[in-house]
């Protein structure tokens, strides 16, 4: 009869997990709602100006991309050279 009361305590400890568990889903669901959500105001802007604005975000876009191709390119380069040596000696 010595493993009764160690069984008693982990159906309580899982009957407890699940009931809090429970408890974080609700809580979860109801802090999120629409109320709670803050609203974007963006400014009006004439068809013009948005065009401007949005040749820079893809400029910018097309400056990073190369910065990074550039930046993995080099450490492929790297790596590479540094494994033929390896290999070599």
């Amino acid at each position: 009869m010595s493993g009764a009361g160690q069984m008693l305590h982990a159906f309580k400890s899982i009957k407890f997990n699940r009931d809090q568990f429970k408890n974080k889903r609700s809580e979860k669901k109801n802090s999120f709602t629409i109320s709670n959500t803050r609203k974007t105001k963006f400014k009006k802007v004439s068809p013009e100006e948005l065009e401007i604005i949005t040749l820079e975000i893809k400029e910018d876009a097309k400056k990073e991309f190369k910065r990074e191709i550039i930046f993995y390119g080099s450490i492929t380069c790297f790596t590479i050279a540094i494994a033929v040596l390896v290999f070599l000696l």
